[in-house]
């Protein structure tokens, strides 16, 4: 109760939890973890010991419920929607009380989890598609429509009209990382369909943002690198891809693309030269480095 430090406290209640299970008075020790710690780690580690530990003493589902449609915390609420649709998936109303959740909880976090627990638990639920489509078209956040995309994608692909719609997602969404989970479960799950490499390759050359060309040429590497005219798209790329850094976390295309002709076209006449023009003349210090690696790499 009285550590300042929110890790040690955390720490306390679930060795508490574990191993003082039995002793009177713990259950309601947690219970005022979740209501009063000012610290949302520590609430959500008290609401998940709750979930596990007393699951079978009365009233702990309404406990839940309650704190899901009425905590401020989003953490707290979506720690409890994921226990309720894990350990109390057969009660009646669960469904409803998650749908609710995917409509109206404020925060993003919270509804990507009651997308991924409906779509995973309810599946062949009437209307489960219907509802995640739904996301995909109107949820203003980008997190909740890739999870959704993700959960379409995986657990509804031979459906009709599936690709159509991630298809959709890769020319019109305005956030970068839903077209790349679009891209990434395009080119995974139907790859054998007709347009698929020319899709990829449209978005290497005209998608304004670094991550969806990085991934698009990543996938193209992985599925389709015996294509005619591959080697001279990553040449391509190599040479002109846009890119300018801004952050030291970012993946530059024209080295994904770099790197792959150097592993796949190794003894390619143009292989070398163009390492070579890279190691100098790339605006990108990271990749510059990079390839004066590989050249010593190689001359060794």
């Amino acid at each position: 109760k009285s550590d300042e430090n929110w890790q040690v406290r955390r720490e306390a209640v679930k060795q508490i939890a574990t191993g003082w299970k039995h002793q009177p008075g713990i259950l309601e020790l947690l219970k005022q973890r979740v209501e009063s710690d000012e610290d949302s780690d520590v609430q959500q580690e008290a609401v998940r010991q709750i979930a596990t530990g007393w699951k079978h003493q009365p009233g702990i589902l309404e406990l839940l419920k309650q704190w899901v449609v009425s905590n401020e915390n989003w953490q707290v609420r979506g720690e409890a929607v994921k226990q309720i649709a894990t350990g109390w998936k057969h009660q009646p109303g669960i469904l409803e009380l998650l749908k609710q959740r995917v409509k109206s909880d404020e925060d993003s976090d919270v509804r990507c989890e009651a997308v991924k627990q409906i779509a995973t638990g309810w599946k062949h639920q009437p209307g489960i598609l219907e509802l995640l489509k739904q996301r995909v078209k109107s949820d203003e956040n980008w997190q909740v429509r890739r999870e959704a995309v993700k959960q379409i994608a995986t657990g509804w692909k031979h459906q009709p009209g599936i690709l159509e719609l991630l298809k959709q997602r890769v020319e019109s969404d305005e956030d970068s990382d839903v077209r790349c989970e679009a891209v990434k479960q395009i080119a995974t799950g139907w790859k054998h369909q007709p347009g698929i490499l020319e899709l990829l390759k449209q978005r290497v050359e005209s998608d304004e943002n670094w991550q969806v060309r990085g991934e698009a040429v990543r996938q193209i590497v992985t599925g389709w690198k015996n294509q005619p005219g591959i080697l001279e798209l990553f040449n391509h790329v190599a040479l002109n891809d846009p890119f300018q850094r801004e952050h030291e976390f970012q993946t530059n295309p024209r080295q994904i693309a770099l790197e792959a002709i150097v592993k796949q076209y190794p003894d390619h006449p143009q292989t070398l030269p163009l390492l070579q023009d890279r190691a100098e003349n790339d605006p990108d210090e990271k990749l510059r480095k990079w390839a004066k690696e590989k050249l010593r790499q190689l001359e060794n």
